[in-house]
């Protein structure tokens, strides 16, 4: 949804009035010196960055009835002063700045500070505004990454009174530089350092072998002691919990068990999604995940994890999403790669198989986003979802069970609607368990929904989950629009997990420190996957896995390690690097489902 105005949508949510006329100067005041307090963190902890660092300031926008233009210089100066460090972080010309921005004509908004920024040679740009109506006052600012690699951090609020301006700013800091920037407050520095220090870091080829993944005998049908179990009994849980209704389900957290998990080494870049096959027709399984631009394949054998090829490479295009299955019948395991043009306002999905020597491209170029969903029976089913460029969402075209036709992958069996779900979220099967094939899949807002074959809502989550960082470019109304992002779900997984005959349902859950708040920012500092089953009015949660810091990006079920076994295979961003100059981090973790 595009912003009318300074002060609609979401943020009116923090609307109020000053009680006094006179307050209102100071109240405007006080905001500016509180934003370029947060902006100075933010700046600050990129020092650590021997490349210097250069900003653009641009003139603040002021909208109000009386005269508020000398707070134009007083921004620029308040913000220059603070933000320069050293010979880290320059802050570029006052006069220079305004120079190039005086002769930039027909521009607005954020194509007005890329372009004043591109003249600058700026590494950010920091444009905003001030509109004062009536008796409300709101300030909207931004900062800008000129490379274009990392979405605009907006920074936007309301005043109900001058006092409690501080706080909501102090607040908003606080949370930018503890959650994105890795920047603790002195409060909350202990308990910072001790979750830093519960992270491994895995590193050399010694720390691989000894962190090997143990095969587990799933004879045994007895579930991962890691995992935090919901009992359905009360009298068997523990910590001396009880239940006041027999019925009720009390959680156990099994905190004395060590955990039976393996991790990689840490990969110095995104894993965007990730699954497993056979893809070279040697009867062992490979791991398959990609990263922006590389699709990457490996294989866990004699207690290493080992690159066994990386046959696709972009520097354009980004990678979203990589399922594995053979579909077009011919004995060998078929790579789907979902993958998104330079703008990422269209896919441009490719296929690939391994033809004996080597990995090739067998389709490419394709407007299709593609998922590989496994059935009950253990059948593996394409399913795919095609984007329209005349269509302004990810949910707005139908969702079919795709085919190989001899010559191409081509829509065979609609399963659901348009502007229902987008695929990528979208699972299959028969969840009920009366027979029935339905689709369980995110909608928009990130809840999970279960529809009949007419499209139909049967039930839906009253709680949000998933969470992903893959977005989609809106197209834009006009070109001084800023761009409107729209986020991927994460996957959907339906398995067998216990041998009972019915199906449990697997799914990721996020937390967004943002609440939300911020519709083209997101950031995750905690996740695990659920493990629910039907229980004829809804998902019931049966367990969780432990929560690793970052986010789940991706998730699988199968023999990772080749012993016969199935396990639950999770990738996990530890850091998504919010600057050209830092790397975003990764591992692999992976737990046995029985013992």
């Amino acid at each position: 949804m595009k912003n009318t105005n300074a002060i609609s949508g979401r943020s009116t949510r923090l609307s109020g009035f000053f009680t006094k006329s006179y307050q209102m100067r100071n109240a405007v005041f006080i905001m500016v010196m509180a934003c370029s307090l947060l902006f100075s963190s933010f700046l600050t902890s990129t020092s650590a960055h021997a490349q210097a660092v250069k900003i653009a300031v641009l003139p603040f926008e002021i909208n109000a009835e009386q005269n508020l233009d000398f707070l134009k210089n007083g921004i620029q100066d308040m913000l220059n002063s603070r933000l320069s460090f050293k010979d880290e972080i320059i802050v570029i010309d006052k006069e220079r700045v305004e120079k190039v921005a005086g002769s930039i004509k027909g521009f607005t908004g954020e194509n007005f500070a890329l372009l004043v920024g591109g003249q600058l040679k700026a590494d950010f740009v920091i444009n905003g505004s001030i509109t004062v109506i009536g008796n409300s006052t709101s300030i909207d600012s931004k900062l800008i990454d000129i490379s274009g690699k990392n979405p605009p951090i907006s920074f936007f609020r309301q005043s109900e009174d001058p006092g409690g301006v501080i706080p909501a700013i102090n607040q908003f800091a606080t949370t930018i530089n503890e959650t994105i920037f890795n920047r603790s407050s002195g409060t909350d520095q202990k308990q910072v350092m001790a979750i830093t220090d519960m992270q491994p870091n895995i590193s050399t080829s010694e720390s691989r072998s000894s962190s090997a993944l143990t095969a587990a005998p799933i004879q045994n049908h007895q579930l991962n002691s890691s995992f935090i179990v919901k009992n359905q009994d009360a009298s068997t849980a523990t910590d001396q919990v009880g239940s006041p209704n027999p019925e009720f389900s009390v959680t156990s957290n099994a905190r004395t068990n060590k955990s039976s998990a393996w991790k990689s080494p840490t990969f110095k870049h995104l894993i965007n999604a990730i699954s497993l096959g056979d893809t070279d027709r040697d009867n062992l399984t490979e791991t398959v995940f990609v990263s922006d631009h590389s699709l990457y394949i490996y294989r866990f054998s004699d207690n290493r994890f080992i690159k066994t090829a990386e046959p696709a490479k972009s520097k354009l295009s980004t990678y979203i999403g990589v399922d594995v299955g053979d579909i077009n019948g011919n004995g060998i395991d078929e790579i789907f790669v979902t993958s998104l043009n330079p703008d990422k306002n269209m896919p441009n999905s490719f296929v690939i198989e391994y033809n004996g020597s080597k990995y090739v491209k067998i389709a490419k170029n394709m407007p299709w986003y593609f998922r590989v969903v496994r059935t009950k029976n253990g059948d593996k089913v394409l399913l795919g979802q095609k984007q329209k460029s005349n269509k302004q969402n990810i949910y707005s075209s139908p969702i079919y069970k795709m085919r190989w036709n001899g010559t191409e992958y081509a829509p065979d069996q609609k399963v659901l609607e348009s502007d229902r779900a987008n695929v990528i979220g979208t699972l299959f099967e028969d969840i009920t368990g009366d027979k029935t094939s339905t689709i369980l899949a995110y909608n928009q807002a990130e809840h999970l929904t279960l529809y009949s074959n007419s499209g139909n809502v049967l039930w839906r989550d009253v709680n949000s989950s998933g969470g992903s960082m893959n977005y989609f470019q809106l197209p834009k109304e006009s070109p001084s629009d800023d761009p409107e992002l729209e986020y991927f779900p994460l996957p959907v997984i339906a398995a067998d997990i216990n041998g009972d005959g019915n199906m449990e349902i697997l799914y990721a859950l996020n937390n967004d420190v943002t609440g939300g708040y911020l519709s083209k920012f997101k950031k995750y500092n905690k996740g695990a996957i659920n493990c629910s089953f039907w229980n004829a009015s809804g998902l019931s949660l049966q367990w969780s896995t432990p929560e690793q810091p970052g986010r789940v990006s991706g998730f699988v079920i199968g023999d990772f390690d080749n012993d016969g076994a199935e396990e639950l295979v999770i990738s996990n961003v530890i850091k998504d690097a919010l600057s050209t100059f830092a790397d975003s981090e990764s591992s692999i973790i992976v737990y046995e489902l029985m013992q």
